[in-house]
């Protein structure tokens, strides 16, 4: 990685340097879309100003239209061309035509979904409260998650290798399970790095891992040490990365590092 000045200041890491900036973007985990929050942009030379003023290229989508709240957190397509989009009252998914809230008549319980995944086969996968929940469009079905017989709640889960997928524990450690969640091996690589706080998975393909200790990115089987915090615990709030492996992050902790961080290659 490379600095990216944005405003602000920089931090070493093993790869280069990141930088701070003051630009709010947000991004979502699964799709191509990018939210600019600004006030003015350049189209063809010409200055345009929000909100989107041309009806023939902007549609707004809101609870008039069948999305459960208007505060939407996360959004992602289904091989089959389905939208879903997850909100603070929960999620929903659009026919082409109306929003279709997933609610408890489909096995799910509203204001409860902390985050969703779509696999390569189409399968809704959403975690409520430690609890996974599998389907799709028609209902969902509560996947028991059992380790040496007892039943496990989990922190996260991203797609891992093809079929599998690497899933955060309550207790903070990492295993791969199948596709199935019926067998699973401990995450080895990472047994010295402290707890393991948050995962991302990003449309680089790079799997990103977040410990007590360091910041990592997981491509395949290649582990990457991307940040060295031996003697101070970074909080990440957020993290994308694109197709050519730049991206940005969100720091809160240390407070003289709090802000907005982005990186490019060289």
């Amino acid at each position: 990685m490379t600095a990216v000045m944005l405003h602000g200041k920089n931090f070493q890491t093993p790869a280069g340097k990141i930088r701070r900036g003051r630009l709010m973007l947000i991004f979502n985990r699964n799709i191509s879309i990018i939210v600019a929050v600004l006030f003015i942009f350049f189209v063809s030379g010409q200055l345009f100003s929000l909100p989107f003023q041309n009806p023939s290229q902007w549609v707004r989508f809101s609870t008039n239209e069948g999305l459960p709240s208007n505060r939407v957190i996360d959004v992602a397509d289904a091989p089959d061309g389905t939208v879903w989009a997850l909100t603070s009252a929960g999620l929903a998914f659009y026919n082409g035509y109306f929003w279709t809230p997933v609610g408890e008549s489909l096995g799910l319980h509203k204001k409860q979904i902390n985050v969703f995944y779509i696999d390569s086969t189409g399968r809704i996968l959403a975690l409520s409260n430690g609890r996974l929940f599998i389907g799709n469009e028609l209902g969902f079905n509560f996947q028991e998650i059992l380790l040496a017989n007892n039943h496990v709640k989990i922190h996260d889960l991203v797609p891992y290798n093809g079929n599998k997928f690497l899933v955060l524990h309550e207790n903070y450690t990492l295993r791969v399970w199948d596709d199935r969640f019926s067998q699973s091996t401990p995450y080895s690589p990472l047994q010295n790095s402290g707890k393991v706080r948050r995962i991302w998975n990003t449309r680089s393909g790079n799997i990103w891992i977040l410990t007590d200790k360091a910041v990592y990115s997981l491509h395949d089987s290649t582990l990457t040490t991307r940040i060295n915090t031996p003697s101070f615990f970074l909080n990440i709030s957020t993290l994308s990365e694109d197709k050519l492996t730049g991206g940005i992050m969100g720091v809160s902790h240390p407070a003289e590092q709090r802000g907005l961080w982005a990186w490019r290659t060289n």
